[in-house]
C-alpha cells in the first residue's frame, strides 16, 4: 500500500483492490483502514468521468456519515487531482470552485 500524508478534510482518491476508485474527504488512516466521509465512487461513462454513490444502501452524503475502507482491500490512498477534487466539492456542497469559473481567476 502506498502512503501518503493526508491532512483531514482534504479530497483523497483511494485506489481499492477490486480495481474501484472512491473519491472522498479524508478523516484518517490507521491500522484498521482509511476514512472518508462523504465517499463517492470515480465511473467512466460514455461523456467521460463522473461521480456515483460509493454504495446505494447508505446515505452517504449525510455529512455526518464516514466510511472506513479496510486496509487490506487498500492498493493507494493520494491527493485527489485538482480539477477532480473541484468536481467532487461541487457535487458534494453545490459550492462551484473559483477555479472552476471560467475567466473568474486569472
Amino acid at each position: 500500500m502506498i502512503i501518503t500524508a493526508m491532512t483531514p478534510g482534504s479530497i483523497v482518491s483511494v485506489k481499492l483492490m477490486s480495481g474501484e476508485e472512491v473519491v472522498g474527504s479524508f478523516v484518517k488512516q490507521d491500522d484498521k483502514g482509511v476514512t472518508l466521509r462523504k465517499p463517492l465512487l470515480a465511473a467512466m461513462t460514455q461523456q467521460g468521468p463522473t461521480l456515483a454513490p460509493f454504495m446505494y444502501t447508505v446515505d452517504v452524503m449525510e455529512t455526518s456519515q464516514e466510511l472506513t475502507l479496510n486496509s487490506t482491500g487498500v492498493v493507494a490512498v493520494t491527493t485527489t487531482f485538482k480539477p477532480f477534487a473541484d468536481a467532487y466539492t461541487q457535487a458534494t456542497s453545490g459550492i462551484a470552485p473559483a477555479s472552476a469559473m471560467p475567466g473568474l481567476v486569472k
